[in-house]
């Protein structure tokens, strides 16, 4: 992912435009692990909105730590 970020120069979540942050997200869904989940992505059930919502914190969590300095 930082790779990724570094790559499309994306400056962290909060610098990001939503643009950004909607290719950071298809990155992670198609990503071997995100695979797994992506069946689950914004389905309206418990498991589906968990998923979503896991995903977007680990992927903010991600932009922050790694944005350049």
């Amino acid at each position: 992912m930082k790779c990724k970020m570094e790559q499309d120069r994306i400056p962290g979540w909060k610098g990001s435009t939503a643009a950004q942050w909607a290719v950071i997200q298809a990155y992670a869904l198609a990503s071997l692990p995100g695979r797994v989940g992506a069946a689950l992505w914004q389905t309206d059930t418990a498991q589906g909105e968990r998923f979503t919502e896991c995903l977007e914190f680990l992927l903010k969590d991600m932009a922050e730590k790694h944005k350049p300095t």
